[in-house]
């Protein structure tokens, strides 16, 4: 694998960080305890948009947040479905 190659397969991975963590932050607004679930949040929250600002090094800023906002909702609708029963 080249170091190219290699640059860009970083990059989705952190892409994919970016959104798991998008996830993770928006998911956390849910928690019983609103204070916490806030600190949690806006802690997920700026891990993912340092990890989407690594991999817009190398991915096209409209292709990764095409591609951040999608997988994001979709994966938004499937925690609210399974985890919080709405």
């Amino acid at each position: 694998m080249n170091i190219a190659k290699k640059e860009l397969f970083v990059a989705w991975f952190f892409l994919i960080a970016a959104i798991v963590f998008e996830v993770l932050g928006t998911s956390f607004l849910k928690m019983e305890n609103q204070i916490l679930g806030y600190i949690f949040m806006a802690l997920f929250i700026a891990f993912s948009y340092f990890f989407m600002g690594k991999a817009i090094k190398k991915i096209q800023v409209g292709i990764a947040y095409a591609v951040w906002e999608l997988l994001g909702i979709i994966l938004i609708l499937l925690v609210s479905f399974i985890v919080f029963k709405e």
